[in-house]
């Protein structure tokens, strides 16, 4: 169940802190606070919720950086809605 959507990382900060998810689907690439910053930093508040990060980059070095700041995982955006799920 979705249970809201965010322009940025601070938005998805007053998110998670508001609705205790137990999933966050993290875009890499947002304004003001980028998916990856917003990551660590809701990794530390919230460690219940469990951060994938969703991305057009296919490239190890995004994926290595996304999993060190604490994602649970790195999807591509070109995956289909039911690979996703």
């Amino acid at each position: 169940e979705v249970v809201a959507e965010g322009y940025d990382g601070y938005e998805a900060a007053r998110i998670v802190e508001h609705y205790h998810p137990d999933g966050v689907i993290m875009d890499i690439n947002m304004p003001n606070v980028n998916g990856v910053d917003a990551t660590k930093q809701l990794v530390e508040l919230y460690p219940e919720s469990k951060v994938i990060i969703l991305s057009i980059h296919d490239d190890e070095n995004y994926l290595t950086h996304a999993l060190k700041t604490g994602a649970r995982g790195y999807l591509l955006k070109e995956m289909d809605a039911d690979t996703l799920i």
